[in-house]
């Protein structure tokens, strides 16, 4: 991909950035990492769209052309022109409102989730699914259970294994997480360089729940469980848990 800086209106920087062999995930991970704020593209999975929207990327699918006839047309607001209707036809512009990060960004998207079917994976002691207890520490985990919502409401459910539940390596069970397709992480504690991963990867992250995964789930969507605060035993002063508002 070419990534392109404006400053006033005018072109400051403009770089190569190799994307090899990188899954889709990955990919959404080094857009983050070059502050991205817009993606145009010939074509987006869809399984990726709510993560992309929640990292407060815009993504404008089914575009042909030169890359400086693709950015040309969207400097100057004409970029629908240049799209084709197959493309058009299967995927969407996602785009969030200013401040997608701010407090009222990320109320946005929780509205959005009430309404459309989003997944929410909840770290947990067993293999119980969604009457499974919370698992204190996310490093530690038995495995997760992927959580569908949709309107307020659980839709289904599916358990999934920690491969690491027997030995803990750092950095690995967030890339894990990744490959689940859920935009939040719910758990009871957390360490920072975990959450800054999952961050990364467009994924929220709250701590401190309680009870069991369904629990969790719930007081998520009722708000009550919100916010990230780094564990004890990560040399920090907080205990583990999360911001109950």
């Amino acid at each position: 991909m070419i990534v392109f800086e404006w400053s006033d209106g005018s072109e400051v920087v403009r770089k190569r950035v190799a994307l090899g062999d990188l899954t889709w995930s990955e990919r959404l991970a080094l857009l983050n990492a070059h502050h991205v704020d817009v993606l145009l593209c010939g074509g987006f999975p869809r399984q990726f769209l709510p993560i992309a929207e929640s990292a407060g990327l815009r993504v404008i699918v089914g575009l042909v052309g030169t890359v400086e006839e693709v950015v040309n047309a969207f400097r100057s607001g004409t970029v629908d022109a240049l799209r084709v209707l197959p493309c058009v036809s299967q995927a969407r512009e996602i785009r969030p409102g200013q401040g997608a990060k701010s407090p009222s960004g990320r109320k946005a998207t929780r509205k959005k989730m009430m309404n459309e079917s989003q997944f929410i994976a909840v770290a947990v002691e067993t293999d119980g699914g969604l009457n499974a207890v919370v698992s204190e520490h996310f490093g530690h985990c038995a495995g997760f259970v992927v959580v569908e919502v949709a309107q307020g409401q659980i839709n289904g459910e599916r358990k999934v294994p920690n491969p690491f539940s027997q030995a803990h390596q750092p950095g690995q069970l967030p890339k894990v997480v990744q490959g689940l397709g859920a935009s939040v992480l719910l758990a009871g504690g957390m360490g920072p360089r975990a959450q800054a991963m999952l961050a990364g990867f467009g994924i929220e992250v709250a701590t401190g729940a309680k009870g069991t995964a369904r629990d969790a789930v719930l007081a998520f969507l009722r708000g009550e469980l919100r916010g990230f605060v780094p564990c004890a035993d990560h040399g920090h002063n907080q205990a583990c848990g999360g911001h109950h508002h």
